[in-house]
């Protein structure tokens, strides 16, 4: 997996790496510690539903959830709710996207960390075609009319982060393709 690797590189990341991008660094340090003591590999569970606006905008919520009690209170304490520290993080890999980050909640219960966002310009008009650029191994598992579900594994040294991304694109959207070759997801909108 190149995650790592773009990271290291400096180069801009995917959108649907943010949540990877976002969560590696909170999680780094509790979750080596609990994986040394446990010799197995932890699944991060992680889902992202966006709604995407006519103009190219998404408005996010993040729901990840905790393996286990332990990582999920070690990254409560380190980070608590310090919205700060989540925008540091997230605008570190994402510069090219305007970010307005929520108040981070957390569910002690479920071992739950949700957070919302609204980043603009995550998809972009080329030529009369909208763009918005994907991970090279995310899977679609489902489309309904003009909501897609995706999959996206990754292992990385934290653990193994299972996300399901819910696009919801604008009720206008039409010919929605997922472009494999150039690792875009596109799509039109109506003139305006």
């Amino acid at each position: 997996m190149c995650l790592l690797n773009a990271i290291a590189l400096g180069k801009p990341a995917p959108y649907s790496r943010l949540v990877l991008l976002f969560l590696l660094p909170l999680l780094l340090i509790p979750a080596v510690e609990v994986r040394a003591q446990l010799q197995t590999a932890v699944t991060y569970s992680i889902e992202e539903r966006v709604n995407l606006s006519e103009i190219g905008d998404a408005e996010v919520l993040l729901l990840m959830r905790f393996p286990d009690t332990s990582s999920y209170h070690r990254s409560k304490q380190l980070f608590g709710n310090n919205k700060y520290l989540l925008v540091r993080q997230i605008a570190r890999h994402l510069s090219r996207y305007l970010l307005e980050i929520g108040e981070p909640e957390y569910n002690d219960t479920s071992r739950e960390l949700k957070v919302k966002l609204k980043a603009k310009g995550i998809a972009v008009c080329k030529q009369g075609q909208w763009e918005i650029e994907s991970e090279k191994d995310i899977k679609l598992i489902s489309r309904q009319e003009n909501m897609w579900i995706f999959n996206y594994t990754a292992s990385t040294p934290v653990g193994i982060f299972s996300e399901h991304i819910y696009l919801q694109f604008p009720k206008q959207a039409s010919d929605i393709i997922l472009d494999d070759i150039n690792n875009l997801v596109k799509f039109k909108l109506p003139d305006k």
